[in-house]
């Protein structure tokens, strides 16, 4: 009985831990709960996210690449950058923009996109680890990335 009073308590204590410090977090505006990067303008900053954030390094594999804060309209490439461990030490950067589905020419009236970028054959040209996705201007100017772990099944 006094194992199971403990136990209860321990448990008790931890959740009501949690919820302080999700209240803190949401009080204070810490990310992701309500803060934003501001841009040099004011707007929000241009951001990219992948889902999954971690995948398997496989042609089969297909992942989500969203975007949002960007110019209404603004023309945009999709990058994808990874180190090459056969024989080759560095990175190798691969456009990427009219591989998704569907293809992206530019943001939508709202400054978002989302596409989904199918692996294919860039599964020859990448290896595991880190792979970032970048997402730049029409001048390739960098305005978003973000990092994909590639894990080989």
């Amino acid at each position: 009985m006094r194992r199971t009073i403990v136990r209860q308590t321990t448990t008790a204590a931890i959740i009501v831990a949690l919820g302080l410090a999700l209240l803190v977090a949401l009080l204070s505006g810490v990310a992701p709960f309500g803060s934003e990067a501001k841009g040099q303008d004011g707007d929000s900053a241009p951001s990219v996210v992948v889902w999954p954030g971690v995948g398997e390094l496989h042609s089969g594999s297909s992942f989500a690449i969203m975007g949002t804060g960007f110019q209404p309209g603004q023309k945009i490439h999709v990058l994808v950058q990874t180190s090459v461990g056969r024989g080759f030490a560095g990175t190798v950067t691969n456009e990427i923009t009219e591989n998704v589905h569907p293809p992206i020419e530019a943001v939508d009236e709202s400054g978002n996109f989302a596409a989904r970028f199918d692996m294919g054959r860039f599964e020859r040209v990448m290896s595991e680890g880190i792979a970032g996705i970048t997402v730049t201007d029409a001048d390739f100017n960098v305005l978003a990335s973000t990092p994909v772990a590639m894990c080989d099944p």
